[in-house]
């Protein structure tokens, strides 16, 4: 699988797959941020460390590792703007 084939798939993972089986981020994601003492925008950066963890330590050939990892970056850059934006 390509770079671009990797992206376009994180796409329909986190922008539409991800939120049809596990509800919208931000409301998770704003749990997690209060219960861990974070900023809302380190929440999806863990989670990407998550995902890093399990491809150094499982199977790195797990496409679907990289791709929720991809998608985890894109949540924490629309967090991490809108928070700076106001």
């Amino acid at each position: 699988m390509d770079r671009r084939q990797c992206l376009e798939q994180a796409i329909v993972c986190v922008c539409e797959d991800r939120e049809a089986t596990h509800g919208n981020p931000r409301k998770g994601f704003r749990r997690l941020a209060a219960l861990w003492g974070v900023p809302l925008h380190e929440v999806p950066l863990m989670m990407a460390e998550v995902k890093l963890e399990r491809i150094r330590t499982g199977r790195s050939d797990e496409v679907d590792h990289y791709k929720d990892a991809a998608g985890d970056l894109a949540l924490a850059c629309e967090m991490a703007t809108e928070e700076d934006n106001g």
